[in-house]
C-alpha cells in the first residue's frame, strides 16, 4: 500500500530507467564531446602558455646595459632628459658587452614625498642596491649624499670611505677628490637636460667591503666618469 500511495500520479513511462549516454567511439566524436566540456579549459591553457612564453622570451634575450648608474634626487627627473643624459654618458663610454653599442641606463631614485609609500619604496630601493653593490656609479643630489652616505655609511666603520679616489683632474671635484660636481661643466649646461638638477654629485663606489668582488665594475665605472668629467671619449 505504501508504495502504491508512493507512486501515486507518476506516470509510467517516468518509471522506465534513463538511457545509458554512450561515450563517442568515433575520433570526431570524441573530438567534439572535449571540445563541449573543455574548450574554456584549452584556451585559458593556452593563454597562460603564451604569457609565459614571451615572458621566457624577454629574459632570455634581454640586453643588459654596459652602465648601470643610479641617480639619487627630490624631484622626479622626466623621461626625455633622463634619456639624453644617458645618451651623453653613451657618447664618451664603450661597448663593454661586445653587442656592437654603449647602453648606459639611470635608475632614478626620488624622494619627493617623505612618508608616501613612493618615498618608501624609492628609499628601499637606494639601500638595496647599496646593499647588494651591484651598481657602482652613483648621482646623488648634495643633500642625499649626506643622509645616505657622508652622515651614515662612512660613519659606521672607523677609516671606511664609500666612494673611490678620483683618478684624474677636472673643474668640480669635491669631498677629498672623492667625488665631481657637474655643477657649471659643458655637460650640464645643455639646453636639453634642463631640468637635471644643477648641483649633481658623480662618484664611484670603493671597492671594499660587500662591493669586493666588483673590482672590475669599479675600473669601467671610474673610467666612464673620468671621460665624461674631462669630455674626453674612452679609447677603445
Amino acid at each position: 500500500m505504501a508504495r502504491e500511495m508512493a507512486l501515486a500520479g507518476v506516470k509510467p513511462e517516468d518509471l522506465v530507467p534513463a538511457e545509458k549516454i554512450q561515450a563517442p567511439q568515433t575520433p570526431q566524436g570524441k573530438w567534439e564531446n572535449f571540445w563541449y566540456h573543455y574548450k574554456w579549459h584549452f584556451w585559458g591553457g593556452l593563454f597562460l602558455a603564451v604569457v609565459l612564453g614571451v615572458m621566457l622570451y624577454q629574459v632570455i634575450t634581454k640586453d643588459p646595459p654596459d652602465y648601470e648608474i643610479v641617480m639619487v634626487t627630490e624631484l622626479a627627473v622626466w623621461d626625455t632628459p633622463l634619456e639624453m643624459l644617458e645618451q651623453e654618458l653613451e657618447k664618451v663610454g664603450r661597448d663593454i658587452d661586445g653587442d656592437g653599442k654603449v647602453e648606459v641606463n639611470i635608475q632614478n631614485c626620488y624622494l619627493t614625498n617623505p612618508g608616501t609609500q613612493e618615498y618608501y619604496t624609492n628609499q628601499q630601493a637606494i639601500q638595496s642596491r647599496i646593499f647588494a653593490a651591484d651598481v657602482m656609479l652613483f648621482v646623488w643630489e648634495p643633500a642625499y649624499y649626506e643622509d645616505f652616505i657622508k652622515n651614515v655609511v662612512s660613519s659606521t666603520s672607523e677609516g671606511y670611505q664609500f666612494f673611490e679616489p678620483l683618478p684624474f683632474e677636472a673643474e668640480g671635484i669635491v669631498e677629498e677628490g672623492r667625488l665631481w660636481n657637474w655643477a657649471g661643466s659643458p655637460a650640464q649646461k645643455k639646453a636639453e637636460l634642463v631640468s637635471v638638477p644643477k648641483g649633481l654629485y658623480f662618484g664611484v663606489r670603493s671597492g671594499d667591503g660587500t662591493a669586493a668582488d666588483q673590482v672590475a665594475l669599479r675600473d669601467q665605472c671610474l673610467e666612464l666618469l673620468q671621460a665624461f668629467a674631462t669630455g674626453k671619449k674612452i679609447a677603445e
